[in-house]
């Protein structure tokens, strides 16, 4: 009968014949000599070889039997590229189809013998997949980085006027890659991007993702942040404060529609006409009820308005 065996494409293998004195091969196709009994072959395509034993006993009496080699491709194990995870985490390796399937270090993965196992390193580890498929076998390694689990945190300060954020990246155990988002389109990488300038008004959500480029171990975090735009229309002058330390009602301002962004000016005066208070300064436009560092008496006093919109004058209660 014709026995058949494989080899994989670019291997060879060594054919064996027995019970005579002299021995012929063919075809001699990718033979290395078609006149011993045990000829190394390899063929690039599925190939059957004769052999003709002869022996010295019956001369002209010859035998023959036949072999098939038949040839397989090469095949990849490729497993893809190095995967990071966080520690007392796991991942699934992944490995192409095959017949047969070794992973290393075996007692590191929970079924070394199948296809996609579970790794779960305590540190960085090498993984290697020895992969068989027919006659060919192939071999391939992965890295699975092991590091610390990241928190994603960052403070925040506004600006309701010019409408300008400050941030300070607050982060713990990353790998210093980080991404941000501001909720208008503008995406940066930076650390500390410091300062984003919103080009208008809106409710937007600020997001900080830590090690955005590891899936398997990343930390994110959301806040957001409002503007409106100034409303002179909204403006809300009080005709009382109470600036006693309190907490509560302390200084004298205006409020309603962010109207205070549009402030140019404000003088503050007497009874008898006399400028006790000046300011032009639209992120202090106040009067905390002083006098040259002192608290005024209570009383009513006279105040003048100036913005963009707007002109007011009128009257305040100052009671301590």
């Amino acid at each position: 009968g014709t026995d058949t065996t494989a080899i994989c494409l670019g291997n060879r293998t060594q054919l064996s014949a027995s019970g005579g004195d002299s021995y012929h091969w063919e075809p001699g196709i990718n033979m290395d000599n078609q006149n011993v009994f045990n000829p190394y072959v390899n063929p690039i395509t599925e190939q059957k070889y004769v052999v003709t034993v002869n022996t010295k006993k019956l001369p002209g009496c010859a035998d023959t039997d036949s072999v098939v080699v038949k040839v397989d491709l090469p095949i990849s194990a490729y497993v893809g590229p190095d995967v990071t995870i966080c520690e007392r985490s796991n991942v699934q390796l992944n490995s192409p189809k095959g017949n047969y399937y070794l992973w290393a270090p075996a007692s590191l993965v929970d079924y070394p013998d199948t296809q996609n196992p579970f790794a779960n390193p305590l540190k960085t580890t090498d993984y290697t997949l020895t992969l068989y498929k027919g006659a060919c076998s192939a071999r391939d390694t992965i890295r699975v980085y092991v590091v610390n689990k990241p928190e994603a945190k960052f403070d925040l300060v506004q600006d309701s006027c010019t409408r300008v954020i400050g941030l300070t990246n607050l982060s713990e155990k990353t790998l210093g890659v980080y991404q941000w988002t501001f909720g208008d389109g503008d995406v940066f990488f930076e650390e500390q991007p410091i300062m984003h300038e919103y080009k208008a008004a809106g409710t937007y959500d600020i997001k900080l993702i830590a090690n955005p480029f590891t899936p398997l171990c990343l930390s994110y975090i959301t806040q957001k942040v409002t503007f409106e735009d100034p409303d002179a229309n909204k403006l809300v002058i009080p005709n009382i404060f109470t600036p006693n330390g309190d907490g509560i009602n302390d200084v004298f301002t205006i409020t309603g529609g962010k109207s205070a962004c549009l402030g140019e000016k404000m003088v503050i005066y007497n009874r008898w006409g006399e400028k006790l208070h000046t300011t032009t300064d639209k992120y202090h436009f106040l009067w905390d009820g002083t006098i040259n560092d002192n608290l005024a008496p209570d009383g009513v006093y006279y105040y003048v308005i100036q913005g963009k919109g707007y002109y007011k004058g009128g009257t305040v209660t100052l009671l301590k």
